[in-house]
């Protein structure tokens, strides 16, 4: 239930002339601007919000048999909202002909607070054809036909009909939504951040505009009146559901509002309902990689629109923008990394806040409590060092052995569980942090730990060995590394399926070390196999597959086939910059070989654009003594010095001589 505010007395906007005043001012103002615009946009308070929630809680929704059955059917939580009125557009043409014109807008009394529910029709009789609907279930939609517009005359939105004084302002925040979302959802998001945001006032176009009569406004007020209102507003509220397939970046509508955003430069930001938590942890709980897959997943190019010519103008107004709808979801995926790494990190230091009640439990609660903190510490680790950020990563495992440890202590030897699984974690964090010695003492541990459980065939101590493997050939120890990685294969070829990714992963991994050791054309053969695999097995989108398209284009750079090099190196950056963001390390690495091709192809001066990119954010991540930063350092400085000499070169040649 929202809450937070009151209202205090005041004076609503309390007559039909008042309310037609505003409209025929904004009226006015878009004649003189000819922009089929309004000059000042304006937005409704938190409070107003909240006196808004409470109106429709005494309302009685109802819904089609037939849309009930569809959202039995549809199952999930965030599949319920039913499929009328994909986007504006589409729902003007649905109200056309439905409206009822037979009264005004409802006035409210001179003085004191407006009722709650002005005109509503609480305990009225519902239709025999139709079923109570729980409000929590209500969509923007429902709500909009049911309870907002059969409260505006024509030529009054439901704001200038209900607020009263000071709950209506220049507004600060446009928000962007899909209909489909429950109603109580996208309020909640808006109280909380009109909360934590004193003075705001959000533009949304369900309680500013009259839905009595968005039918007989053409497409270029949609698209022109947003675009001036999102730059006169100066910032976008994107409100995103579910996390893990967001219904916004389905709709062609959102994302115009997404492009209009990015085109006018002004602050995107996100908000994410309550339940949006819930569900996250349960993801990541289950599935470690869940952020990884909804990166890869979510793409805006699956947008849809009732009016397919309106989908393909939007389409094309997109693909205008440098960048197009890659650039539009890397912003987007950004920001719902941030959120997402941002929660996960609060669900730790709220359970660590929760252990401290442990000391009044029995022992075996208590032990059962440290365990669970302990796993679910391992499981934001993984998420973090997948997301670049090692030293975080580092930190929870490191937390989770700790919890792990303490908790194993009163067992025998032989009844302790493997630790193996962290310590594997802690050696990788390790290794991507540029502490090779530490990474293969941990590595070792797990080693040790495996043979103590569960022996060294078994496909988690094959990839153990391909892990050390990777570690010594980044020392240097190229025969080690040789001996680690026919290790591995080994035992996955004995205990796995021929076509497992982890077998092409480690093949990938014999690839790269074959071109370290000079063998181009076989690394070349193995890489290009290891492709094959992966493409089939993930896809193109996939961050492995990725990954290997990176390997491929690093030894077609040794054999001097650089153009084909950055086609390879071109395929991976664009993957993982939607599914890293672009400055995850793994993005900046595949940079890092783009700058070298096109040194190498003759294009020093967009080389030393490349590289300047890639050591400003490693002396940022890593510091300036890591082992990548000196390389960044050392890249940037042979492409500045190609430049000069080209430089000196043509000056030497003279302006007729070239």
């Amino acid at each position: 239930m929202l809450s937070g505010v009151s209202s205090p007395p005041g004076h609503a906007v309390s007559s039909q002339d008042e309310c037609l005043k505003h409209v025929k001012q904004d009226e006015q103002k878009r004649a003189e601007r000819g922009s089929g615009t309004m000059s000042e946009w304006r937005g409704v308070s938190t409070q107003f919000l909240c006196r808004f929630s409470e109106a429709l809680r005494g309302h009685a929704f109802t819904r089609a048999p037939e849309s009930a059955d569809v959202t039995r059917r549809r199952g999930s939580v965030h599949s319920q909202h039913l499929e009328s009125f994909e986007g504006r557009a589409s729902y003007s043409q649905e109200i056309a002909g439905k409206r009822d014109d037979s009264g005004g807008c409802s006035g409210v009394p001179d003085g004191g607070d407006p009722p709650i529910f002005p005109g509503g029709k609480n305990g009225a009789a519902i239709d025999p054809g139709r079923s109570a609907t729980p409000l929590e279930e209500v969509t923007t939609t429902e709500a909009c036909e049911q309870f907002v517009r059969p409260l505006c005359a024509k030529g009054c939105g439901y704001a200038d009909t209900v607020a009263v004084e000071g709950e209506i302002g220049k507004a600060t925040v446009f928000i962007s939504h899909a209909w489909r979302y429950r109603i109580l959802d996208v309020l909640e998001q808006l109280v909380s951040f009109g909360n934590a945001h004193p003075d705001t006032y959000f533009w949304i176009d369900f309680v500013i505009l009259d839905q009595n009569s968005t039918q007989e406004l053409p497409l270029g007020f949609w698209t022109n009146a947003f675009t001036d209102a999102i730059q006169e507003i100066g910032h976008t509220l994107l409100v995103l559901s579910p996390w893990d397939d967001p219904i916004p970046l389905t709709r062609a509508w959102c994302l115009f509002e997404m492009y209009s955003t990015m085109r006018s430069g002004v602050k995107l930001s996100i908000a994410l309902p309550d339940a949006e938590r819930g569900r996250l942890r349960a993801a990541v709980e289950h599935n470690p990689t869940a952020l990884t897959d909804t990166m890869v997943q979510v793409q805006a190019e699956r947008a849809t629109s009732a009016d397919p010519q309106d989908r393909d103008r939007i389409f094309k107004a997109i693909m205008s923008l440098e960048g197009g709808f890659h650039e539009l979801n890397v912003r987007v995926k950004a920001l719902l990394r941030t959120w997402v790494l941002d929660e996960i990190q609060g669900f730790v230091r709220t359970d660590e806040l929760a252990l401290a009640a442990i000391s009044g439990f029995a022992p075996a609660r208590a032990r059962e409590a440290r365990l669970e903190f302990a796993r679910w510490c391992d499981c934001a680790g993984e998420v973090l060092a997948a997301n670049g950020r090692h030293t975080e990563a580092l930190g929870m495992h490191e937390k989770a052995l700790e919890h792990y440890t303490d908790c194993h202590q009163a067992l025998e030897t032989k009844e302790r569980p493997s630790t193996a699984p962290t310590l594997n974690r802690i050696g990788r964090a390790l290794r991507n942090s540029g502490d090779y010695r530490g990474a293969l003492q941990r590595f070792q541990e797990a080693l040790n730990e495996h043979d103590r459980t569960v022996g060294l065939e078994h496909p988690e101590a094959a990839q153990l060995y391909h892990e050390i493997g990777v570690v010594l050939k980044r020392e240097g120890n190229k025969e080690g590394a040789l001996s680690h990685l026919r290790k591995s294969l080994e035992i996955k070829a004995a205990t796995l399926e021929p076509t497992d990714p982890s077998i092409a992963t480690t093949r990938e991994a014999m690839g790269k070390l074959l071109k370290k050791m000079g063998q181009l054309d076989a690394a070349h053969t193995v890489l290009s196999g290891c492709l094959e695999v992966l493409l089939d097995a993930h896809g193109s989108q996939h961050p492995e597959t990725a990954a290997c398209h990176n390997a491929v284009g690093e030894v077609l750079s040794e054999q001097g086939e650089h153009r084909a090099a950055l086609e390879h190196f071109n395929a991976c950056l664009a993957v993982r910059e939607e599914v890293y963001g672009v400055d995850h390390p793994r993005t900046i690495n595949c940079l890092t070989n783009i700058g070298l091709s096109l040194l190498a192809d003759g294009d020093a001066e967009r080389a030393v654009n490349v590289q300047t990119r890639c050591l400003q954010v490693r002396v940022a991540q890593l510091g300036e003594d890591h082992p990548d930063t000196v390389k960044s350092q050392k890249y940037l400085s042979e492409a500045i010095a190609a430049v000069e000499t080209a430089r000196d070169a043509a000056q030497v040649a003279g302006p007729n001589n070239g």
